[in-house]
């Protein structure tokens, strides 16, 4: 597995595994309501959009995208992995390659808006919790685990 940045092409299939996740990991925790709205902020165009405006790297294992992840100053955004690929070390690399890109940049902490979910996953790495936030999100709202990790 390799990890490389974002290309303009790579937009579809990141949207694709985005939504994957959405539909079949996410949906235990979140409402129907929720779900349409997170879909809608990962569309391709709207994956593309972000993509091209904040450093975003993708997982390729034999020439296929296996998860993607960026991040913007000194917040996480778009961590996911093909649900069929995770526990694989996937997710960890991409956060690895993440958080050494943010440091070469001079970020000293960095947080995230966690899942519940992928809260041990960050755990495991180092972040730690920092509250629950809930917020109005489109007609419905939406509760994740804010963390936070020192570079």
């Amino acid at each position: 597995m390799r990890i490389r940045k974002f290309k303009k092409e790579d937009g579809k299939v990141c949207s694709a595994i985005a939504r994957k996740n959405l539909r079949t990991i996410n949906r235990k925790d979140y409402s129907p309501e929720t779900i349409r709205a997170l879909l809608k902020r990962n569309t391709s165009k709207v994956v593309l959009e972000n993509a091209l405006k904040r450093p975003t790297f993708v997982a390729v294992e034999q020439d296929r995208i296996v998860g993607m992840g960026a991040y913007e100053k000194n917040d996480l955004h778009s961590f996911f992995v093909r649900p069929d690929h995770h526990r694989k070390g996937i997710g960890s690399a991409l956060l690895h390659k993440v958080l050494e890109e943010a440091k070469k940049e001079g970020i000293k902490i960095m947080y995230c808006h966690s899942s519940f979910f992928a809260e041990p996953f960050y755990a495991s790495h180092g972040f730690q919790r920092i509250e629950k936030k809930t917020f109005p999100f489109y007609s419905s709202t939406l509760s994740v685990i804010r963390m936070k990790k020192k570079l």
